[in-house]
C-alpha cells in the first residue's frame, strides 16, 4: 500500500503526477480522495478555448475602457470590474438595476468611472450552480448609454455564442450528451476587454462521445462565423474505469458496509489526480448531501465527515488487500 501526498491539486496535479510516475511504477489499483462519495469511475474530457478579436479603437464618448473578470478558467467568475470614460454614472443606474434584478447579481458603483458586479462562483464542471459575473458585465455594457463602436459589436457577438445561463454549449455548436457520462458543460470564465481587443476563455467538460470533429472543429467554425479568432490547446480525453470491475465493486462494498448508504459509480465533469492513471478512481472524501463550498468563499471540510471517510478507506484497503 502506497500513500502518495499532493499539495496543489488545482494547479499542480499534472506536474505532480508526471514527476512521481516518471520514476515509480503505477499501482495496480489507485483511489484518490479528492472528490465525492460514493465513487467516480468516469471523468469527462476537457476542452478549453479562447475567442478573441482585435477591433478598431473608438474615441467616441462615453466608452468602455476595460472589462475584467475571472481568476481561473476552471471557475465561474464571481466578480467583474468595468471602467468607463465619459459616462454619466447617474444614467447608468437604470441599466445596473435592470441587470441586478434580471440576473441575480449585484451591480455597484465602486469608483468615479467604475462599476463592480458580484455574482456567484462555481466549479467549471457545474456552472449551472453559479452566476457568471463576466457575462453579466458584458450584458450591462450593451445596456448602458455608450457610443456604439466595433468593441460593443464584438461584445454583442460574444453574447450570441455565450447567452446568459446557457451551460450546455448549444450556441457554440457543441451541445451533446450520452447515457454513460451525461451532458457536456461549457462556461466562459476569463474575460479581457479594452478599447481595441475583446477576449473570452471558456472551459468545457465533454462526455465520452466527444471528438475533435464534433466538438473542437465545430467550435472553431462557430467562432469564425461570428468574426472571432479561435485558439485551443486541444482536447483532453475522458477517463473511465469499468463500473463492474472487481476493484470498483470492492470499494463500493467498503463504502456501503461502513456508512450504510447505497454505493454507486458516477460520472463527473471535474478532473482528479487519477485522470491519467490506467486503473484509478476518485473515492470520496465528501459525503452525499454535504456542500463544502468548493472553489467558493468560505470553503471548508467537516470533521465528522473526514473521520467517517477514514474508516471507509481503512475498510477499503483491507478488502483490496485480502
Amino acid at each position: 500500500v502506497r500513500l502518495v501526498m499532493g499539495a496543489d491539486e488545482e494547479t499542480g496535479s499534472g506536474e505532480d503526477i508526471d514527476r512521481y510516475y516518471a520514476t515509480e511504477p503505477e499501482a495496480e489499483m489507485t483511489f484518490s480522495p479528492d472528490a465525492e462519495f460514493p465513487l467516480i469511475n468516469i471523468e469527462k474530457g476537457q476542452f478549453r478555448g479562447t475567442l478573441s478579436k482585435k477591433v478598431e479603437e473608438s474615441t467616441a464618448l462615453p466608452r468602455l475602457t476595460s472589462l475584467q473578470a475571472g481568476l481561473a478558467v476552471n471557475a465561474v467568475p464571481q466578480k467583474a470590474v468595468l471602467h468607463f470614460e465619459g459616462l454619466d454614472m447617474e444614467l447608468a443606474k437604470t441599466a445596473m438595476a435592470e441587470v441586478s434584478a434580471a440576473y441575480g447579481v449585484e451591480c455597484t458603483q465602486t469608483g468615479v468611472d467604475e462599476i463592480t458586479i458580484v455574482g456567484e462562483s462555481a466549479h467549471a464542471s457545474t456552472p449551472e450552480t453559479g452566476k457568471n459575473a463576466g457575462l453579466a458585465a458584458m450584458i450591462l455594457a450593451t445596456k448602458l448609454p455608450l457610443a456604439d463602436c466595433a468593441q460593443l459589436e464584438a461584445i454583442r457577438a460574444m453574447l450570441e455564442i455565450f447567452p446568459w445561463a446557457e451551460t450546455d454549449g448549444e450556441h457554440l455548436g457543441i451541445k451533446m450528451e450520452d447515457a454513460e457520462s451525461h451532458a457536456l458543460t461549457c462556461t466562459p470564465d476569463l474575460y479581457h476587454v479594452d478599447p481595441s481587443y475583446v477576449e473570452v476563455k471558456f472551459d468545457s467538460r465533454t462526455p465520452v462521445m466527444a471528438t475533435k470533429e464534433n466538438c473542437q472543429d465545430v467550435a472553431a467554425k462557430t467562432a469564425a462565423a461570428h468574426g472571432f479568432d479561435f485558439e485551443t490547446p486541444g482536447m483532453v480525453p475522458p477517463h473511465r474505469v469499468p463500473a463492474d470491475s472487481e476493484f470498483v465493486q470492492k470499494l463500493l462494498h467498503a463504502y456501503e458496509s461502513v456508512t450504510g448508504l447505497k454505493g454507486e459509480a458516477m460520472a463527473i465533469g471535474g478532473g482528479t489526480y487519477v485522470h491519467d492513471l490506467k486503473n484509478g478512481v476518485a473515492f470520496g472524501a465528501v459525503l452525499p448531501g454535504v456542500d463544502t463550498r468548493m472553489h467558493g468563499a468560505d470553503e471548508f471540510f467537516d470533521l465528522d465527515n473526514i473521520v467517517l471517510a477514514t474508516k471507509v478507506y481503512a475498510e477499503a484497503i483491507l478488502e483490496l488487500c485480502s
